[in-house]
């Protein structure tokens, strides 16, 4: 009987023991997973947190310049981890729209992350323009010739050739004159003169960024192929024709800039106006020819404002020009006329220009 409670004794101390190596088993596998899952929530979070970095940085390049969403790639080692970032342009939308997508690793854990961007158009407004200012009321890249019946009331007058005045010549203010080559006066000359300094050097013809001016009559529509079509009020008070000038019914009087692209030729009593304003030219010929003459009761013409025809030799007769002249080949003046340049500030405003930006915006989140 001894010996039978001995091994019930055994028996119970065993199976005690096995109980409490069970339970302990247990409770460690328990704690295990849990502290495995921990790990493994904390890696994802931190992998989420590192993915959403690459993101924000990337995206952060992106909104300066959109384009760089193009095959953008970059990646970074990042807290016990990295990111890996890439780009691409959605193809075939009207609008710039891409997507920025980030991987983020930590530990064994992945987390992918991308956001959609569109660039949008932005406009920061408007400058004030800039001003124009020439040296001379009368600039000519060539030789200056003035026959017939002139009036000139100008400061002062250039031409990188010779100066040649013939006929009756009258200087209702006293012009500074200089020239590459000689000057001559004539012997009809009424009038004094201020300075006259001959052979000097060749100056540059004053460059004018006429695409501005253009620009303004693109966005306003206002570009035209027939001369037969120019508004005498042009919507942003510049007009351009890329026709030649022949025919044009100018009967009643125009007001604004008017640029043509070709040669400039009319005879049919010219009457165009500057808009005072803008300030801008009354007339803008990129040819090589402006030619302004006419005979009967149409005979006269007049410019009230700068002429700038940096390409082209000028023949005007019967006309009265009120504004600083720019020739950029020979210059004829023949005829009754007169030639009101301006004062020693003498020139024209530019237009301004618009600044357009894209902002680059998160559209979504993924």
């Amino acid at each position: 009987m001894k010996q039978s409670k001995n091994g019930s004794a055994l028996l119970v101390v065993v199976g005690s023991t096995a109980i409490v190596v069970g339970v302990a088993a247990m409770l460690h596998l328990s704690t295990s997973r849990q502290s495995r899952f921990s790990v493994i929530n904390r890696d994802r979070l931190k992998a989420r947190m590192i993915a959403e970095l690459g993101l924000n940085k990337s995206y952060n390049k992106i909104k300066k310049k959109f384009d760089l969403v193009d095959e953008y790639s970059v990646s970074q080692d990042f807290a016990n981890g990295y990111y890996k970032v890439t780009g691409k342009r959605f193809t075939g939308e009207k609008e710039k729209r891409g997507q920025l997508t980030a991987k983020g690793v930590c530990g064994l854990s992945t987390v992918i992350v991308s956001a959609d961007l569109e660039a949008r158009p932005i406009n920061l407004g408007n400058d004030s323009g800039s001003y124009v200012a020439l040296d001379t009321s009368i600039f000519v890249n060539g030789t200056l010739f003035g026959r017939g019946n002139g009036n000139y009331t100008v400061s002062s007058i250039h031409a990188n050739n010779n100066i040649t005045f013939k006929g009756s010549t009258d200087f209702y203010t006293p012009p500074d004159l200089s020239s590459g080559g000689d000057i001559d006066l004539g012997k009809k000359q009424t009038g004094d003169v201020g300075t006259q300094d001959e052979y000097v050097d060749q100056k540059p013809i004053p460059q004018v960024p006429v695409d501005t001016f253009i620009a303004v009559a693109e966005k306003n529509g206002q570009v035209y192929d027939s001369v037969n079509d120019l508004p005498a009020n042009p919507p942003g008070g510049v007009a351009v024709c890329t026709a030649t000038s022949a025919k044009w019914n100018d009967e009643d009087p125009q007001t604004g800039c008017y640029i043509f692209m070709g040669s400039f030729q009319i005879s049919s009593g010219l009457n165009l106006n500057a808009d005072p304003s803008t300030g801008y030219p009354a007339l803008i010929v990129m040819g090589t020819s402006v030619h302004i003459s006419g005979s009967g009761n149409k005979a006269w013409h007049h410019i009230n404002g700068a002429v700038y025809a940096p390409n082209a030799a000028m023949h005007i007769t019967g006309s009265t020009i009120r504004g600083p002249i720019v020739c950029g080949q020979d210059f004829d003046y023949s005829g009754t006329g007169s030639v009101f340049g301006g004062g020693t500030t003498q020139g024209f405003s530019l237009p301004p220009e618009e600044s357009i930006a894209e902002k680059v915006v998160i559209t979504a989140w993924h």
